[in-house]
């Protein structure tokens, strides 16, 4: 019997998921599945759910959450009400729009917001 080598946690992990495990360089992992899953999982599960996802509306979804974070760190910090809502707005809106035009001009007008709303 052959002794098997200790998998490292992102195949454990990928495994625990129902993921096809791909190991580079070891045709043992390359076509085999979970034992415990009984048919093979769509890669395309999560685009038929939530529509196409690019590359483009992915980086404007961490570029907003990250102006959006910095906007809810100086808002508690500073007590200000209308920095603090924008930074969660700014944190929300790429799950909810996915046009990318759309999501640029949501994304600036609530980013002015705190610039133009002085309280």
């Amino acid at each position: 019997m052959q002794k098997v080598p200790p998998r490292p946690p992102l195949q454990k992990l990928l495994i625990y998921w129902r993921l096809p495990v791909i190991a580079a360089g070891s045709s043992r992992f390359r076509t085999r599945w979970n034992r415990r899953c009984d048919r093979p999982v769509a890669r395309d599960t999560f685009q038929e759910a939530s529509g196409p996802m690019d590359t483009t509306s992915l980086f404007l979804g961490v570029i907003f959450g990250a102006v959006g974070t910095g906007y809810i760190v100086y808002g508690r910090k500073q007590r200000k009400g209308i920095a603090l809502l924008s930074g969660v707005i700014l944190c929300a809106i790429p799950w909810f729009i996915s046009n990318n035009i759309l999501l640029t001009a949501a994304g600036i007008a609530v980013a002015a917001l705190p610039f133009v709303l002085r309280y």
